[in-house]
């Protein structure tokens, strides 16, 4: 209870700091963000500035660039003019002035112009100006056209090849495109960008309609400020005015000095300081919550306390979890340093959690013995015959490895990711099973079939070699009785043995020695060669057999072409066995899809119910419609098929629908480089 009471006694007076602390930088946070927000629209008004300075810069390179070309060639005046008024629209007229003050050639978008609208232009300052030498360029001041559109003369001089001035290339550049301009500039929500002249004249902005009715600005102080050549930067009492909407605004404003403009940008005042104003209105919920926090605090002191112990209490109960485990685990950072080992890591590679705690592995650990262990888990690069297993959640990788200290262990390593809150990897967890004795169990399994299907095979084979010569005659007559119950025993003893060699080769399946041999066939002559060969039992199970040879030759692939037969067998006798009612067929077709030769065995037969396709590729597995059909099926099958195809580096895909038939479809790839090096064995969980 002591300990509460200090602790909420320190709450108080961190409570009473805060209230202070608070009412001293609420005060210099409203200048900061007063000066931010000026800032911020001085920034959109430089951006303004230069937008428009370069889009009239732009216009000054183009009629130095036709000045220099009619300098060049006086001749060709006019077609350089009227050439000039197509590549750049916002030009409204241009006139070449001889050095005498008379338009030479003059060329308009408006109007038609002869040669009696030709006239002098001496006496003008857009002539005067050029030709005294007082300036390289002129840019007049803004005037209005008969449709209130602002434009601005611009005068330059027109030289010959020898660089002497020959005349003036005067033009009226329609300042409509700087509407534009404005209209591309973004202030907040409601903000907007316009510009006046030196007259304090509106000569653009995002609203034409306003340009167009010929407003003059000069009742605003922060445009009198700008005309005058100064910066406006909104904070000012007199900066601020009501717009056309009606809306108080912020407003700042910065002068174009080479032409007398100003450059103006506003926004709602409201809108302008929303960060001021939910300041202020934070700092006033922030004195409330700071009572109410005090409260809150205060009762839920106790509960903190509870949960401090709860949690304390967890953490022992998961460390002792972590303990038991008699899974191994390590976890580690990016860089192989070691923080966390339990006792059964420690029992598995013989290594102590105080010597591995703490320290970073590097791959050479793997050279001494006592580290040599865990620095194969670590690095399972480093080990030979390490093998990648499949995981169904990809961001779990599952290694199978061999370790030789303290003892030979066969291990499954997997490696979990540790993700922080923001979903990135701050370290990995090292899942470690001693999978030994389940190897072991395997391996016996396995070896048990492989013995017995063997033995079973020699006295089958010699069973049915006997039946068939009794049943041929050749010790003896048989009555037609006799023989028919001797073709029952005969195919009862050929399913047997066809169940054998089934065994045989799912033993050899698992254990790696299938006896693949990859070499460069016709996949289409396979395909022919079973035709020809289960035709026969096609026919006599009343079932069209049908095969749609492709209509380009299929190209030559790298495959075992007896264990791809056996594969396309299993499934083409499958078809036909669970196809047996009028009308029954099956079609095969073959063809080229992407990078794999595809063959396709399609059936209108009984189909497979939906909730046995998981487990379709799995041994021993049969559905209930099928077994059903045909009782004397082993199972074996299809595991067998995606095994030969899968070590190839195909796959199997199906569709079915009960009572509807099935596709099964088959792919071998083209390239040989996409066949695995090593077998793994497939089977549906």
């Amino acid at each position: 209870m002591k300990g509460v009471r200090i602790l909420s006694g320190v709450v108080v007076v961190l409570l009473l700091v805060t209230m202070f602390a608070n009412s001293l930088w609420l005060l210099p946070a409203i200048d900061a963000i007063n000066r931010g927000v000026s800032d911020l629209h001085l920034q959109i008004a430089e951006q303004a500035r230069t937008s428009l300075l370069s889009s009239l810069a732009e216009v000054s390179d183009a009629l130095n660039e036709a000045a220099d070309l009619v300098g060049f060639r006086p001749q060709e005046a006019e077609e350089t003019l009227s050439r000039f008024l197509k590549n750049n629209p916002s030009i409204e007229e241009a006139s070449f002035i001889s050095m005498g003050g008379f338009e030479l050639v003059k060329v308009s978008r408006r109007q038609f112009i002869a040669r009696s609208d030709l006239r002098s232009r001496k006496g003008e300052a857009s002539f005067e100006s050029i030709i005294s030498g007082a300036a390289d360029e002129y840019d007049g001041p803004v005037f209005f056209s008969p449709l209130a559109e602002p434009l601005i003369e611009v005068s330059v001089p027109v030289r010959s090849a020898s660089g002497v001035i020959v005349g003036v290339l005067s033009v009226e550049n329609n300042l409509r495109f700087v509407w534009d301009l404005m209209s591309n500039i973004r202030v907040g929500e409601r903000g907007r960008v316009y510009v006046i002249d030196q007259n304090k004249n509106l000569i653009a902005d995002p609203n034409p309609s306003i340009v167009l009715r010929g407003e003059n600005l000069a009742y605003r102080a922060i445009v009198n400020k700008v005309a005058s050549g100064r910066v406006a930067d909104g904070l000012s009492a007199d900066d601020s005015y009501v717009n056309f909407q009606g809306e108080q605004v912020f407003a700042v404003a910065i002068p174009v000095e080479k032409l007398g403009w100003g450059v103006i940008v506003e926004e709602n005042l409201s809108d302008a300081f929303s960060s001021r104003r939910r300041l202020i209105v934070f700092a006033g919920i922030f004195l409330v919550v700071a009572f109410a926090l005090l409260a809150i605090l205060l009762w839920n002191i106790r509960s903190l306390v509870k949960l401090f112990r709860e949690l304390d209490l967890e953490k022992r109960q998961t460390s002792a979890i972590v303990s038991n485990l008699t899974d191994g685990l390590v976890e580690y950072t990016e860089d192989f340093r070691i923080i966390l080992m339990n006792p059964a890591a420690e029992q598995i590679m013989g290594v102590k959690a105080g010597d591995a705690v703490g320290r970073k592995f590097e791959p050479k650990d793997s050279t001494e013995e006592k580290l040599s262990s865990f620095a194969r888990v670590l690095f399972p690069i480093l080990v030979e015959d390490a093998k990648a297993v499949r995981s169904a959640d990809e961001r779990y990788k599952i290694i199978e490895l061999k370790i030789h200290h303290p003892l030979e262990r066969d291990l499954q390593v997997i490696t979990v990711p540790i993700l922080n809150e923001a979903g990135r990897i701050v370290s990995y967890l090292k899942v470690i099973r001693d999978v030994t004795r389940e190897k072991a169990i395997a391996r016996t399994k396995s070896e048990f079939i492989s013995l017995a299907a063997h033995q079973l095979r020699t006295p089958l084979s010699a069973i049915k070699w006997t039946l068939r010569m009794i049943i041929d005659g050749d010790a003896g007559p048989v009555t037609p009785e006799a023989k028919n119950l001797l073709m029952t025993g005969f195919r009862s003893n050929d399913r047997m043995i066809s169940l054998v060699n089934d065994l045989l080769d799912v033993a050899r399946i698992e254990e790696g020695r299938f006896g693949y041999k990859f070499k460069p066939g016709d996949v289409t002559e396979i395909i022919n060669s079973l035709m020809a060969s289960i035709m026969p039992f096609a026919k006599e199970s009343g079932v069209e057999l049908n095969f749609a040879p492709p209509s380009e030759a299929l190209p030559e692939i790298v495959f075992d072409a007896e264990k791809f037969s056996l594969a396309l067998n299993n499934l083409i006798d499958n078809s036909i066995r669970y196809s047996k009612h009028p009308g029954a067929r099956v079609d095969i077709r073959a063809y080229v899809e992407g990078g794999f030769v595809r063959i396709d065995v399609e059936d209108n037969g009984i189909g497979i119910a939906e909730g046995h396709m998981p487990k379709l590729f799995s041994k021993f597995s049969r559905g209930p419609n099928a077994i059903k059909e045909y009782t004397e099926g082993s199972g074996l099958g299809l595991f067998i098929v995606k095994n030969i195809i899968k070590r190839h580096g195909g796959d199997v895909m199906v569709k079915s629908e009960e009572g509807r038939g099935s596709v099964f479809s088959l792919t071998l790839p083209l390239d040989p480089n996409q066949i695995p090096p090593v077998s793994e064995v497939y089977e549906d969980s």
